[in-house]
């Protein structure tokens, strides 16, 4: 038999406090993801502490083998219902969250709780995988000091740490402190290295406002809520809310219901990095959020160089692989492109509709054909339709088969993608070459720090027209419809939406309140973070490693040394202030000296040799106030002081009943 070296998990009892710790650990990680992922799984890992608490108290027992598998087998189920049976991130967040809620339940030695917290750690990184923001950092850091405070405590003495159970909380804030310049230090001197995996967030795809098509009539209300899309940082003043078109997709084949793209190979994809970057800075620079999809969003005339980005070579760009993580990219304003006729396959392509559907519509395009005599009378013909009879809404009716038809001449209600639908399928009819344009328009507006919040509900759609010697011409047949929406935006138009509810239904606070004021703040702080977190790409950082002298083995390798003889310093510091915290007095002392510092102030100070008992007897002689209770807990501090030691939870007790004698005669000063 070979004897193992490895040592055991420790096999100790838990200490009480040590437990709430790492309840309080599993806590913060479920609020943390409850917005991500399905609330049953919250619901779980909350009762699952609850149960744990009761146990703690005495009022439950552990649960047996019998009740574990079938609470496992319970979990496995309702997974396999919620996802059925698709694999993504989602699936493997929300089993390691329910693993770790249910081993809550059967946390009892030292060796368990060490592996728990462990699990904690991987379920806190996984919360990055949903939010990589400044307060997502700031949360992240701070749960990592809980969960090191947690480790703290189920090593400590148990008897200390019932005395001073808010200790290991200062430790971990002394560790993570330390180990922060070590962080910046990785943060500026590694590589910037591409995710080498990814995998799709359902519940992400889910809460977007776009989709790579687009159906009017299919669903009566449309999905939208208020999660961020991107912040767009402008070098110079922002442009009127009119002009916020930003582009991200265009839609051109129409099979009787909903629109898609015919296929990618129509457009010239190519590197970004092939058109020459203007000189001077960017005209503005975009934080863009995560979504899943290869969307890059710009306004009108863009001209982008970035590596991990395609251009169209029609104002329209792409990301090489879908966007699972937070990204940055500038984008330089672009010269107006000389005209290019489109050819007989694009013609065709931009003008071909169903065989059959939507007569009526059909008709009355040909119709407004014969009757204007140039295609800017036609467009103006559509426009006047939608302005005089249409109503602008977010809850239309259900559309049927032919849904062209029943929108333009039955219901008459509707929203951006029904009115961009309807005018391009005209336009089409009409022989005028026409395409959807999704994207969002508007966004909320900060003038003072310069930038724009676009969020999910901005996600519109509108059309774009083809003109003989002009080219591409954008046109918005909502504006005809709600000009208010175009002008002011969706939050002002539907300040009522339930997209703008928070998680417990209530309306957010305004923007002119001390809270919607930090919420703003709080919005800039987030952009600038990313602005320029994100922006420390591989050129960035050649660039400062130069000026600093590090771009060479030799000055990394001094940096380094340097750096690790400041940490040992700091650390050396660390040590010989905890020397002196140790040599202090004890809390019980240092609670009793506090009240006769209190005395003193009264005008009965204590003698330096006197005793406890010879200093209250002395006061009781003089008619101090409340001397009769100096002189029962002096008695009491006596015997612990200079008797047998007392057990933790007297000695506690003795320390209040001091404190609050002390707090007694503070009214009296």
């Amino acid at each position: 038999m070979i004897e193992s070296n490895a040592s055991p998990l420790p096999t100790e009892q838990l200490p009480r406090v040590a437990l709430l710790y790492c309840l309080a650990a599993l806590a913060v990680d479920l609020g943390l993801l409850a917005r991500e992922l399905p609330a049953w799984i919250s619901l779980v890992g909350a009762s699952a502490i609850g149960w744990r608490l009761l146990i703690h108290r005495g009022a439950a027992s552990f649960p047996d083998r019998w009740t574990k598998t079938l609470l496992v087998g319970a979990v496995c189920a309702g997974l396999a219902l919620q996802y059925a049976g698709g694999l993504s991130l989602d699936v493997y967040v929300a089993l390691l969250l329910l693993g770790l809620s249910l081993k809550s339940l059967e946390v009892y030695h030292i060796g368990g709780a060490q592996s728990f917290l462990y699990a904690a750690i991987l379920a806190l990184m996984t919360y990055l995988l949903y939010a990589q923001g400044f307060l997502a950092v700031v949360m992240t850091f701070l749960q990592m000091g809980l969960i090191a405070a947690a480790l703290t405590a189920i090593n400590a003495d148990p008897r200390w740490l019932t005395q001073r159970p808010w200790l290991p909380l200062k430790t971990a804030a002394v560790s993570v402190g330390l180990a922060a310049p070590l962080l910046a230090f990785l943060f500026v001197v590694m590589p910037r290295l591409p995710p080498l995996w990814a995998m799709p967030l359902q519940t992400r795809q889910a809460r977007i406002g776009m989709s790579e098509d687009l159906s009017p009539g299919a669903f009566s209300r449309p999905a939208r809520s208020a999660e961020l899309a991107f912040r767009a940082g402008f070098s110079g003043p922002l442009p009127p809310a009119s002009e916020l078109y930003w582009r991200g997709a265009v839609l051109d084949t129409f099979d009787g219901r909903r629109w898609t793209v015919e296929c990618d190979c129509h457009f010239d994809w190519r590197s970004s990095t092939r058109q020459p970057r203007p000189g001077g800075p960017p005209d503005y620079t975009v934080v863009l959020e995560p979504h899943g999809h290869r969307w890059v969003f710009t306004l009108d005339r863009a001209r982008l160089g970035d590596d991990r980005i395609q251009a169209s070579g029609e104002d329209l760009y792409r990301y090489a692989q879908p966007l699972n993580e937070r990204a940055r990219y500038e984008v330089w304003p672009e010269p107006a492109p000389a005209y290019r006729p489109l050819t007989d396959a694009e013609r065709s392509r931009y003008t071909r509709l169903p065989a059959n559907g939507n007569p009526r519509a059909r008709e009355l395009a040909r119709q407004w054909r014969r009757q204007t005599a140039s295609d800017s009378a036609l467009i103006e013909r559509s426009l006047d339709r939608f302005h005089q009879s249409f109503i602008y809404t977010l809850d239309p009716p259900l559309l049927g088969t032919d849904s062209v038809d029943g929108f333009l001449f039955d219901t008459r209600r509707g929203y951006c993608e029904h009115y961009a639908s309807a005018f391009v399928f005209l336009m089409r009819a009409a022989g005028l070459p026409a395409r959807i344009v999704m994207g969002y328009q508007g966004g909320e507006r900060h003038p003072g720090e310069g930038f724009i919040s676009v969020r999910q509900y901005d996600a519109h759609a509108w059309a774009e027209v083809w003109r003989e010697g002009q080219g591409w011409q954008r046109v918005d047949p909502t504006a005809a419809v709600a000009p208010e929406r175009v002008e002011r935006g969706f939050a002002e138009v539907f300040p009522n939406s339930p997209a703008f509810n928070t998680l417990l239904g209530l309306p957010p606070p305004g923007r002119d309140s001390w809270l919607g004021w930090v919420g703003a703040k709080l919005d800039y702080l987030d952009f600038l973070v990313g602005r320029w977190v994100l922006g420390y790409d591989n050129q960035r950082q050649h660039s400062l490693l130069d000026w600093l002298g590090l771009s060479t083995p030799r000055g990394l390798l001094l940096a380094f040394g340097g750096g690790l003889g400041l940490t040992l310093a700091a650390f050396l510091l660390y040590l010989r202030h905890r020397d002196h915290t140790h040599r202090r007095e004890d809390p019980l002392t240092a609670e009793y000296r506090r009240l006769c510092a209190a005395y003193a102030r009264l005008g009965w100070p204590r003698a330096p040799a006197e005793t406890p008992n010879r200093y209250a007897e002395r006061l009781t002689r003089a008619s101090a106030p409340a001397a009769h209770r100096l002189h029962e807990l002096s008695a009491r501090y006596a015997r612990a002081r200079y008797g047998a030691s007392l057990p933790p939870t007297d000695s506690a007790a003795l320390r209040r009943d001091l404190r609050g004698l002390r707090f007694r005669l503070r009214w009296m000063f």
